[in-house]
């Protein structure tokens, strides 16, 4: 049935698995669609429901028509890899597949790697992690995702600064200094700001270079993925490139063991197919004999390719594998109390 502009949802049902499976086909052309990542509670460390962030950002104008799980997640909800929301980062990439849309919602596949630096004038420093822990001689940005403040003890020095045009991603950011102070620890996060916290050597370059009112060039790059990306989020792995089932090179590349590779799981994909014209929301229910069974990443990759995906990622599955449609939870999960 049709469920928004350009927007077609599909449950299919297939009794010999038996698997229950839902599809959402997207028409990349209408200029309507908008995709959007949402973080849990909108802070790094934590957990809510697919369905709760869908109707919580839901508004006059801005209809939230699907919404799918996104990336495996550690015990307190922090994404394992990748996640961008309108431009910022919440977290700096590890050694597995993400996928996102540019400014143009032109959509982004790929391994990223992290690339951090600010500069005052000829004096350079290397931003070594966004919302990490700070270790020795290490310069991290920490904005609003993190929490309230910093968390970091006195021994380095801190900066507020704030973006004059907005955050985004591979580009040179103009930053202003709000203020600086060594020697202290656990500085107040600005909501439309960040701080940069250093220790050893990166508490200097701060305590040297960095004063009110001054003007820094802010560098937060994704090599090697030129774009402008505005929303990002991490999956493992990618099982189909370039229109083929690739799933055991995957495998080795990103990960992953056999039990989850090979048996059956409930799962969550996205896709994209050949011309770029649409993208696909895909759920599969599982752990459930009578209903669904789950599929092992070969054969969600060979039903991709069958809906005609030509690129297409695995996201979190499991009890996580969730999809909700104009408010509605469509699937069936497998934890025994309902949605995760």
């Amino acid at each position: 049935e049709p469920v928004g502009p350009g927007m077609t949802h599909r449950g299919i049902i297939e009794k010999s698995q038996p698997w229950q499976i839902h599809v959402l086909e997207i028409d990349l052309r209408n200029p309507y669609v908008k995709f959007e990542s949402v973080k849990a509670r909108d802070l790094l460390a934590g957990r809510e429901t697919t369905s709760s962030m869908a109707r919580r950002n839901q508004y006059k104008g801005h209809r939230v028509v699907a919404a799918i799980n996104g990336d495996f997640f550690e015990a307190d909800g922090t994404p394992v890899n990748l996640q961008i929301r309108e431009g910022e980062i919440l977290r700096k990439p590890i050694a597995r597949t993400v996928v996102g849309f540019s400014g143009n919602a032109r959509p982004v596949w790929g391994r990223l790697q992290f690339s951090g630096s600010v500069a005052k004038e000829s004096s350079v420093a290397t931003i070594e992690d966004i919302n990490g822990t700070r270790d020795s001689n290490e310069l991290v940005l920490y904005n609003r995702w993190f929490g309230s403040s910093t968390l970091t003890n006195a021994f380095g020095s801190e900066a507020v600064l704030h973006p004059l045009h907005g955050w985004q991603v591979n580009d040179t950011l103009t930053c202003v200094i709000d203020s600086a102070a060594a020697g202290i620890g656990n500085m107040v996060i600005p909501q439309s700001g960040a701080v940069l916290s250093g220790h050893g050597s990166a508490a200097a370059f701060i305590k040297t270079n960095l004063h009110k009112g001054d003007t820094v060039k802010l560098w937060l790059g994704l090599p090697p993925c030129n774009d402008k990306i505005r929303e990002m989020v991490g999956g493992l792995p990618q099982i189909v490139v370039n229109g083929k089932e690739d799933v055991a090179a995957a495998q080795r590349k990103e990960g992953g063991n056999d039990a989850f590779t090979h048996s059956r799981h409930p799962r969550t994909a996205v896709g994209l197919n050949a011309d770029s014209s649409r993208f696909y929301f895909v759920t599969v229910d599982g752990r459930q004999p009578v209903i669904s069974n789950g599929m092992s990443l070969k054969e969600l990759a060979d039903f991709l390719i069958h809906i005609g995906v030509y690129h297409g990622v695995n996201l979190d599955g499991g009890g996580s594998t969730t999809m909700v449609v104009d408010d509605v939870m469509v699937n069936s999960p497998s934890d025994a109390t309902g949605e995760r």
